[in-house]
């Protein structure tokens, strides 16, 4: 028993490292459809709704896209809007501090859900860091 939590937190802290400078793997999921981790087959089921509403790599590609493109071209009030097969969203510039922050406010909708967050970018050489 010990050793398949082991294995499970293992793979969940594996699987949150992304390549991307930008993009953690994103689910659409709520949290108030998980349930407390009270045990191994609620720490199952989280897992498998985790996973059946992960964004797929192809459309948090074209997410990436969008935000890199309203943080290098976009004014306040601009949108990206992108789509694949199965997913879409929208990356907008909020605000653009005096420091050179943007606040950007993204929406994705994949499987008949859809979650929204804001987050800022600040310059920082040639790259962005993100807050959330």
């Amino acid at each position: 028993m010990k050793r398949a939590i082991g294995v499970l937190l293992i793979s969940f802290s594996i699987s949150g490292c992304s390549s991307s400078p930008y993009y953690a793997d994103k689910s659409v999921n709520t949290f108030d459809s998980y349930q407390p981790a009270t045990s191994v087959v609620s720490l199952v089921y989280n897992l498998g709704m985790a996973s059946a509403y992960s964004v797929p790599a192809e459309a948090r590609d074209e997410h990436e896209n969008c935000v890199f493109m309203m943080l290098d071209n976009g004014n306040p009030g601009d949108a990206c809007n992108w789509h694949t097969d199965r997913a879409s969203g929208t990356v907008r510039v909020a605000m653009i501090r005096p420091n050179m922050c943007h606040d950007l406010i993204s929406t994705v909708n994949y499987r008949n859900k859809t979650d929204s967050w804001q987050e800022q970018a600040c310059p920082q050489g040639n790259t962005w860091k993100f807050y959330r």
